[in-house]
Formats: structure tokens, sequence, C-alpha cells
């Protein structure tokens, strides 16, 4: 009697199992395959998992959930995170001053103190924003550098910092202070929460004919694929060489009469027109041979514009010849590489096969 009631019992269930399973698309993540009436792979033993086949539906909800992670949608959330911050923080900061001595805090009574308070309060809102924007993210550290540079360009173009500022090397230092802030804080954030792992699942019959037909080049896919450090590095060399021993050139044409000129406004023309061939060549070189040609030639532009601004720092070079060169170099370093990679794409070798043709051996 154990034994039957036993057995009746599976009998009964059993069929409500499969009425269930059969119900549903179950999916192995693992080998990419659709069962039907089982709750394991018979290949690999994997649990399988429940994948619902309607359409979903678009709706406010679903584009809420979605933008925020995709990379420009945290990076926005990086930099007005970096930028509130600043904000909320540096008023505080005043607020609190004069509540306790009764002065203002003001960068004509102490310019030194309102320095390094504007340094230390940026460089805690690029923590946060950056270590935000890097959690459970695959390259991590590039968003955390896009992230930097941007709130870099803009506590210059917002007049964050201070008149005195401009007089000493702290304006032209935050740049690489901010890059490796945000480049650290992303990175530890992905190492605390780490992504998850990519599986690929059968499509829909629906999917599938969309993506037979036109295919739409993103943007997206233009910044991935992985970084030719070679390339970049010949590329920053002959850029920042190019730049540097521009003048030297332009002085050695002058002296032995190939070129003259009636105004010091077409010399000063010549000089950033070999400026800007040396970082469009640099930018060639980098983006040469590879796919993605608009990230090499990013990270050249900032190679080249970094290296550009110790220059400029160390001569005492007003701000905004600063800012044009950078601009300069980061337009032209990008332009270029993204030309070479299309014109001279990667060269794809491979082996010929023995005993498929007449030509073969």
């Amino acid at each position: 009697m154990p034994h039957f009631a036993l057995g009746r019992k599976r009998s009964l269930d059993f069929p409500r199992v499969v009425q269930g399973v059969n119900s549903m698309a179950m999916v192995c993540i693992r080998c990419s395959t659709t069962h039907e009436q089982a709750l394991h792979c018979p290949t690999c033993g994997n649990a399988l998992t429940y994948v619902e086949s309607r359409k979903p539906r678009r709706n406010y909800a679903e584009l809420a959930r979605g933008w925020q992670h995709t990379d420009w949608g945290r990076f926005l959330i990086g930099v007005g995170l970096a930028q509130g911050l600043f904000y909320g923080l540096y008023h505080l900061v005043k607020s609190l001053f004069r509540a306790t001595t009764g002065e203002p805090f003001s960068a004509a009574s102490m310019p030194v103190e309102e320095l390094v308070c504007v340094q230390i309060i940026q460089l805690i809102g690029l923590l946060a924003g950056s270590f935000i924007a890097g959690v459970a993210r695959r390259q991590a550290a590039v968003l955390g550098v896009y992230i930097a540079v941007a709130n870099s360009i803009l506590s210059l173009l917002l007049g964050q910092w201070s008149p005195y500022a401009y007089t000493t090397h702290w304006v032209y230092a935050q740049p690489f202070i901010q890059i490796v802030v945000g480049a650290t804080a992303s990175l530890i954030s992905s190492f605390i929460w780490k992504p998850l792992a990519a599986a690929t699942l059968p499509e829909s019959p629906s999917r599938m004919a969309k993506k037979l037909g036109v295919k739409r080049p993103r943007v997206l896919k233009l910044l991935g694929g992985q970084v030719s450090w070679v390339r970049v590095a010949l590329g920053g060399a002959v850029g920042v060489a190019g730049c540097l021993g521009a003048p030297t050139l332009q002085k050695w044409i002058l002296n032995n009469d190939f070129l003259s000129f009636d105004l010091s406004v077409e010399e000063t023309v010549l000089l950033w027109e070999m400026r800007a061939v040396a970082m469009l060549v640099g930018g060639m070189l980098a983006g040469l041979g590879t796919t993605n040609g608009l990230k090499q030639g990013l990270i050249t532009g900032i190679i080249i514009g970094a290296l550009l601004n110790i220059s400029l720092a160390m001569r005492h070079t007003a701000v905004e010849y600063v800012g044009m060169s950078m601009a300069v170099s980061f337009g032209l370093a990008t332009f270029g590489a993204w030309f070479s990679s299309q014109l001279f794409p990667p060269v794809v070798s491979g082996k010929r096969a023995k005993g498929l043709g007449p030509g073969t051996i």
C-alpha cells in the first residue's frame, strides 16, 4: 500500500509538472539551447531558466529602468552627481565658515585655503560620481577617465576656480589628479560589485527577422574593442614630438629663407599648422589597422593634450592657449585615428587549407 500510494501520487503530479514546463520556454544559459518538458539540460546538467515569450511592452517603466545601464547614461549620472555634490558641499562649507568665524570665505582674504577647499570638494564629488558609475560595469576604468575629463573641463568652463589658481600650477595639474581619482574609484566599485556574466540566449523569430534587415551602425559599437597601447604610444609620441619641435622647425624654415612672411600673424598660423599636422599624423598612426579607430583616437588625444598641458604649464602659458591646444588635440587625433581605421582596416591573416582544391598541395 505505501508503494502503491507513492506511485499514484507521482502519477497524479507528473502531468501537472509536464504541463507547466511545456507552457513556458526553458533555456540553458550555458549551452544557449531551449528544451521542452525538462527542468535540467540533458547535455550539461545545468538548471534551465524560464524565459517569458510574450512581447515586452514599451512603457515609461521600461525606459526608466534601462537608460541608466548604458554607457552614456552612467556617464551623465557620474558627471551630474560630481557637479551637484561640488556646488552643494562648497556652499555648505562657506555657510559653516561664516557661521563659525563671522567672516566670508572668499578668495580675496584667503586664496590658498579657498583653492585647497575647491580641489578637495571637486575630488569628493568626482569620487562619488565615478564610484556609482562603475558599479557592475566592464571597463569601468575607461568610464571613470571619461567622467574625470568631462568634470575637469566643466570646472574650467563654469568658473569654479579662483583667479589666484591661474597663477600657479594647480589648474594645470588638476586634470591629471581627477583622471587618477575617477579611474581608481570606478575600478574599485567594479571590483566590489562585479559585472554579471554575459549569457547568450536564443532569440525569438521576430527579433531574428529584424536583424536580417538593414543594419545601422551604432555609435556605442565604435567605442568597443580592446585598446592597442603600442599604436597609442607611437601616435602620442609622434604628436607630442611634432608639437614640441614645431617652433624649432619654424625658425629653421624662416632662417633659411624657404618662406618669408610680412606679418607675425602668418608665422603664428604656420606654427599651429605644423602642430595640427603632427597631431593628425599621430592620430592616424594610432588608428592604423584597428577596428575601433574612434576609441584609439580619443585615448591618443588625451595623452597628447595631457603632455602638452605639462609643457605649457612649465612655460606659464595663458589658459586660453591651453584650452585651445587640448581641444585641437582631441579633435584632430580622434578624426585622424577614425579616418586611418576606415582607410586601412585590419588585415586578417589565415592559413590556406590543404587538400581542398587543385591549387593546394
